[in-house]
């Protein structure tokens, strides 16, 4: 950051001795940071890891279920035989329709 824009955020805040304190501000900027150590990095990443396998693994035993369902729906014979059209989105066709039999609006239906 250069020191304009910091000068000019200690003018609107009414400071003294703008271009000094600019200068020490700029330096602190683009000094050394402090940075995590890399054990905290690493068991991070693990447990960023571990939840990424978890909602995969529960999206998989979701998915599961949709299947399991959806050939129950009085319109599935319908939906399966649309080209192209997954179980998942299946089941946003399926709601819809639902939706359209009762006169709903695609916007407040559960």
């Amino acid at each position: 950051m250069s020191i304009t824009p910091i000068g000019a955020a200690l003018l609107r805040a009414h400071r003294h001795d703008i271009e000094g304190k600019a200068a020490v501000i700029q330096a602190m900027l683009r000094g050394e940071q402090l940075t995590q150590p890399a054990v905290v990095n690493a068991a991070s990443v693990r447990v960023l890891v571990a939840l990424s396998e978890t909602l995969n693994t529960q999206l998989k035993a979701l998915q599961g279920q949709v299947k399991a369902h959806i050939g129950r729906h009085p319109d599935a014979e319908l939906i399966r035989f649309q080209p192209k059209l997954g179980v998942i989105l299946a089941g946003r066709v399926r709601r819809r329709l639902r939706s359209l039999r009762l006169g709903e609006d695609e916007r407040t239906t559960p």
